[in-house]
């Protein structure tokens, strides 16, 4: 079976297949001399897939003289295309005016996203949009890294390093970096676009087998959310837990899917529960969420309830009024418990600011080196040189990865005064605003807005679920970076998103015999056919 099906594959799926991989598989496991110079060599790696994959896409476009191919434009006429465009255009100015355009070009005294690297970006978007055959195949390996992706950052997590990817690093790095994408932040990154992916697919899933396959790659991204130790993994899962329960649970089948996510979420929180000890034995501080929440009393209590909720709802089959009224009563929850946690945090950060909150001020209380590991101050840093920034400069930008400058030009004290150096915005908005301008943020915006925003209105389950991940992406974005490890990464999901399936006729039909068994058929079916006719009936009626 497998061999036909492999037989029926014509050239475009097979070509499609194998350049999505390189994105999806080999990209994020791609290292070279283990973490040293890990972004230089992962951005070079992805420069070329590009261009492979757009060369490649080129001669199969050529080659294939089919109509259905021929009329795939490279140059779609939609307002998410022209955004991006005008996004594009945006930024060559910008680096144009830069204070050094040839380190806004190539984002080498950054984290390498500068002009060069939105190109490629761009390159990697059109190809994978037009030619992209986004099928089962494709998105089973891709579920399988991430099982090992986890796998190895577990491991890692659990002291032990049998990829030697610790040898000649520092202490930093072996309290800060985990996976094989680096630090442990954009490793979240990396989860915050695959692991909604797989959620989404536990749903949408048709058979049985894929419903497990999917179950146990959201456990094991679960787990290695809770690993991360970072708030950001958090804000991704709300997300996706919101969108799945809003948009999917209007059935008793669909509300058991959920149900189940759930308790392999409080199930993975209560396996790194009773393991917390890695963190001290590491020296890792645990964040705050960590410390409220992968604790062993509330990951089994919230795994107690789901499960009760669940053995509930399969014994007895809720009546379907009852399933708009439980979405409307979560509605309501969602928006008072937004409203408090939003009225709370204005009032201890700019009303009463010395009011004692104990543990809750590292997120009700702005300001200080605790609230956001310090971002609340590096967001001021970059307020400020916004303000001071050149009226031409506030539209388009000072440049890409020109923070590093900014800061000495603008904040030399506060330069002086740290032992790091601030390259980045720690907000990937607020780093668009001040490298690309409000011009450049508006256009980025409404770009990623609509292609998520296609990819879930006329995409399929796997466009839909490359959707859920760029949007998780994108709210995970106001606390992290933008770099060369992940953020190409957001751009090739949103181009999956907009994925369309080309109607090649097979190269040999699945449903057909094989040629060694047609061949073997037709011998047989010829000698009985010959048999036949020698027989004396058949002599007998053509006398």
């Amino acid at each position: 079976m497998l061999k036909r099906y492999l037989r029926s594959l014509n050239s475009l799926d097979v070509f499609s297949g194998i350049g999505i991989l390189l994105f999806l598989f080999a990209y994020p496991f791609f290292m070279w001399n283990r973490y040293f110079k890990i972004t230089f060599a992962k951005t070079m790696f992805f420069f070329f897939v590009s261009f492979f994959f757009a060369v490649g896409c080129l001669i199969l476009r050529r080659r294939l003289r089919k109509r259905e191919l021929a009329r795939v434009p490279l140059v779609r006429k939609n307002r998410t295309e022209l955004y991006f465009i005008l996004f594009l255009v945006l930024a060559a100015v910008s680096c144009a005016q830069a204070d050094s355009p040839g380190e806004a070009l190539s984002g080498g005294n950054g984290r390498n996203m500068g002009l060069l690297m939105f190109l490629f970006i761009w390159l990697a978007y059109i190809f994978v949009s037009r030619f992209g055959q986004f099928k089962t195949p494709v998105a089973v390996v891709f579920g399988v890294s991430l099982v090992l992706m986890n796998l190895i950052s577990f491991l890692q997590f659990c002291r032990l390093d049998p990829f030697g990817l610790y040898v000649g690093t520092s202490a930093s790095v072996k309290t800060g970096f985990m996976s094989m994408l680096g630090n442990k932040d954009v490793y979240y990154s990396y989860l915050s676009l695959a692991v909604p992916f797989a959620l989404l697919l536990t749903f949408e899933a048709e058979t049985l087998r894929e419903k497990i396959f999917w179950y146990a790659v959201g456990f094991v991204g679960f787990v290695g959310i809770v690993i991360c130790n970072c708030e950001g993994g958090y804000i991704c899962l709300l997300v996706s837990f919101l969108y799945l329960f809003f948009a999917k649970c209007r059935d008793r089948q669909n509300l058991l899917v959920f149900l189940r996510i759930a308790m392999l979420f409080f199930a993975a929180g209560l396996l790194v529960a009773c393991l917390k000890f890695n963190f001290k034995n590491a020296g890792i501080r645990e964040d705050a969420m960590t410390r409220l929440f992968i604790t062993v009393p509330v990951c089994g209590a919230g795994l107690a309830v789901f499960t009760a909720l669940y053995a509930l709802v399969l014994k007895k089959e809720p009546p379907e009024k009852l399933f708009p009224v439980l979405r409307r009563a979560a509605a309501i929850a969602c928006a008072v418990a937004a409203a408090g946690v939003a009225g709370a945090f204005i009032y201890f950060s700019f009303i009463n600011t010395t009011a004692s909150i104990g543990k809750l001020g590292v997120f009700l209380r702005y300001g200080g080196r605790q609230w956001g590991s310090g971002r609340s101050l590096i967001w001021r840093d970059m307020a400020f040189i916004y303000r001071e920034l050149p009226f031409f400069r506030k539209l388009v930008g000072a440049g890409e990865e020109t923070v590093g400058f900014l800061m000495h030009q603008y904040l030399p004290d506060r330069v002086a005064e740290s032992d790091k150096l601030v390259d980045n915005a720690h907000n990937e908005y607020l780093q668009y605003l001040v490298t690309h301008g409000l011009l450049g943020l508006t256009a980025y915006l409404l770009f990623a807005v609509s292609a998520v925003r296609r990819g879930f209105r006329e995409g399929g389950r796997y466009q839909r679920a490359a959707a859920l991940g760029a949007c998780c992406y994108l709210a995970q974005a106001f606390f992290n970076i933008t770099q060369a490890l992940t953020t190409p990464l957001f751009f090739v999901f949103l181009a999956l998103a907009q994925t369309r399936e080309i109607d090649l006729p097979p190269k040999y039909p699945a449903d057909l015999p094989e040629p060694a068994e047609a061949a073997q058929e037709a011998s047989e079916n010829g000698e009985a056919a010959s048999a036949e006719e020698t027989s004396p009936a058949a002599v007998s009626a053509g006398a």
